[in-house]
């Protein structure tokens, strides 16, 4: 967790992931700039994998791909949730997801 701009908290690995943030100071990763910036509709999309509506959800940019998730919901469902059963067809899907979300944040950013 990082100091925003704006005196709040924010976790550095969301911050890179949504793309209309930054970082005042690049070198340090603080603080995390342009909190405000980020669409509101961002902060109102419901997570597909912790069905929570807190904080903003990243989102594939395919079209017509209306998945919306929060990077720690697909952190913690790979590394975390071991013990749930997964179906093959959510790991490929969250799979596809994640690498297209990857692409996205590394070549846009």
């Amino acid at each position: 967790m990082k100091q925003t701009t704006d005196n709040k908290w924010a976790h550095i690995v969301c911050a890179l992931w949504l793309t209309e943030v930054g970082f005042a100071n690049p070198v340090y990763l603080e603080p995390i700039d342009s909190i405000d910036v980020i669409s509101k509709s961002r902060w109102k999309f419901v997570c597909y994998l912790c069905k929570n509506r807190a904080g903003a959800c990243i989102q594939c940019s395919k079209v017509h791909f209306f998945l919306f998730l929060h990077f720690f919901s697909i952190f913690s469902f790979f590394f975390f949730d071991s013990k749930k059963k997964k179906k093959k067809s959510q790991i490929v899907e969250l799979r596809i997801i994640l690498l297209v979300l990857v692409r996205l944040v590394f070549i846009q950013k």
